[in-house]
């Protein structure tokens, strides 16, 4: 006899009616069944090593019984499930693109033998540590190239993989903690003076003024396209975050308050294309995208960093770090890095004097 030293083996004690126990021993959590004994196995003989081999040499690759669960079943009980229908329209979309994704998605099986369709792996497939591997190997040959949507489509995935562990339909979710390929940190990238002076040139009016609008609340793409006139009362636009649904309460400085009472009011939207009609969220994106493209920005900016720009504007009008990022839905911290960086120290000196200055007074004065 050796010691027992087979990797991964996973044992589970069951109490049988009679009050005996039996131990049940498996190649892996989730795998095949080995043995079953009366009592723990601490050793490995010659036939139980055997079978381990054997099952860890064995393709990991449906079954082929129809009436086994699969990965297609899994996403469909997910999404008809409360959780996925309580979400909110935009994140629903977003994981319905990358569904569309791994359903058409292929792979080579854990020992690269043969080809299967990611839908037809059984939950039993999901359960075996070795998927994971395939999952990944599927992302890295379909999506290295764009790496922010393979980890979205893994991170749809993985979702779907965790609310079937919530319903007890997996015991585990084999993507759990899977390093993201896309790291770049955006969080300080801001549009400078110099660069929006490029981009103008190449926007319609219809365009600039949704750039500025972007740079004078802070709002978020897909916050900006869905921004009603009533939300505007003249002195302060207010309304709830599509991908939160938190509050927000953004003050009309001179700035934004000139630019909303100039606007034409051609739809109960604020912003309008060419056409009259409000922007879509993918409209107004490609729009702005060509436009940098022409301006000669491409690669190093996008839209989503105007966010950045308008909060070293809130912090040269004067309002504190924590007034501007409870507008940006920021902490104070992230908007305070910002300014530092971008905001010349002058303006901020002057700024602050201002807030600190008696009523009436100027810091000029």
């Amino acid at each position: 006899m050796t010691k027992f030293t087979l990797k991964g083996l996973h044992q589970v004690r069951k109490l049988n009616a009679d009050g005996s126990t039996t131990w049940h021993l498996y190649a892996w959590r989730g795998g095949p069944k080995l043995a079953t004994s009366p009592h723990r196995v601490n050793v490995a003989d010659d036939a139980l090593i055997t079978a381990y081999q054997e099952a860890h040499a064995r393709p990991l690759s449906p079954t082929g019984v129809a009436t086994t669960k699969t990965l297609a079943s899994l996403i469909d009980e997910w999404r008809a499930s409360a959780e996925f229908q309580s979400l909110r329209p935009g994140s629903r979309k977003d994981y319905d693109d990358q569904v569309k994704k791994i359903l058409a998605g292929e792979a080579r099986d854990a020992l690269n033998t043969r080809t299967i369709r990611l839908v037809d792996l059984t939950l039993r497939n999901l359960e075996d540590r070795r998927v994971r591997g395939v999952f990944l190997a599927w992302r890295d040959a379909n999506f290295s190239s764009t790496q922010r949507t393979a980890d979205k489509v893994i991170g749809t995935l993985s979702a779907c993989l965790s609310w079937g562990v919530d319903r007890g339909k997996l015991t585990c979710n084999p993507l759990l903690g899977s390093a993201k390929l896309h790291r770049t940190n955006r969080s300080e990238s801001i549009w400078t003076e110099d660069d929006l002076a490029k981009l103008a040139p190449h926007c319609s009016a219809d365009m600039w003024r949704a750039v500025q609008m972007a740079l004078l609340t802070g709002l978020a793409l897909a916050d900006l396209v869905r921004v009603p006139w009533s939300s505007y009362d003249g002195s302060a636009v207010e309304g709830r975050r599509e991908k939160t649904g938190r509050p927000f309460l953004i003050p009309a400085l001179p700035a934004l308050k000139a630019l909303l009472d100039e606007a034409p009011q051609r739809s109960p939207i604020i912003l309008t294309n060419s056409y009259g009609q409000p922007w879509s969220k993918s409209g107004l994106s490609h729009g702005f995208g060509a436009a940098r493209d022409k301006a000669g920005l491409r690669g190093r900016l996008v839209f989503h960093d105007l966010r950045g720009t308008a909060a070293t504007h809130f912090i040269a009008s004067g309002l504190t770090y924590a007034q501007a990022g409870a507008i940006l839905g920021w902490d104070e911290k992230r908007v305070e890095a910002i300014a530092r960086r971008y905001v010349d120290r002058k303006t901020v000196i002057s700024a602050m004097m201002d807030r600190l200055a008696p009523s009436g007074t100027t810091s000029g004065s």
